[in-house]
């Protein structure tokens, strides 16, 4: 796997994350509706984050209504983390929900297979978006990376929850894992 060496541009390298985390986010969605994973569903909607913050991001790059790509860049960056907080919360009030009773889940093989995916995923992703050396970071792509690299310790989370129900069918820890995932997805933008 190489780095965003392959990705000249920040344009090019936002639109490879946003195809990788599309394509995982139909996955992640599929499974979590299948299984009753709210984690997986957690994870799904984190993607789905991912995906429109480097749809966000790539259109940041053109110009729009005269705007100036610095204000274009701040109110992308604004949209994106008020966005984290929107779906977190989903997140925590259907949680809380299931703590209460929590439903019985389905964990297979796909279940596994997507997770994993989704973890090699995240870190390409990362990878893609990291800082070479001597070139210029945006901020946005400062964001979206350790939104990535975040992401890629969700998706740890999901698979060790994951082991945890499968082998002792404890389903209370879905969502507790959930809470745990909805907390990455806020603190996400803000890791340094």
């Amino acid at each position: 796997m190489g780095s965003g060496h392959s990705h000249k541009t920040d344009k090019d390298r936002y639109l490879a994350v946003l195809k990788i985390n599309f394509l995982m986010f139909i996955a992640e969605l599929a499974v979590g509706l299948y299984s009753g994973s709210l984690a997986m569903l957690s994870d799904s909607f984190h993607l789905f984050l991912d995906t429109l913050a480097p749809l966000i991001s790539y259109l940041s790059e053109f110009k729009f209504f005269g705007l100036s790509e610095d204000r274009i860049k701040k109110t992308v960056t604004q949209v994106s983390i008020s966005l984290f907080f929107i779906v977190a919360g989903v997140i925590i009030w259907e949680a809380v929900s299931r703590i209460i009773n929590p439903p019985e889940l389905k964990i297979n093989f796909w279940f596994f297979l997507v997770a994993i995916i989704g973890l090699i995923g995240n870190i390409y992703s990362f990878l893609i978006l990291k800082k070479e050396e001597g070139e210029d970071y945006s901020i946005i792509r400062k964001l979206l990376s350790r939104h990535m690299l975040a992401d890629a310790g969700g998706s740890i989370v999901v698979i060790l929850g994951a082991i945890g129900i499968a082998v002792w069918n404890l389903n209370v820890l879905d969502p507790i894992l959930s809470i745990i995932l909805a907390v990455f997805i806020i603190l996400a933008p803000f890791i340094h």
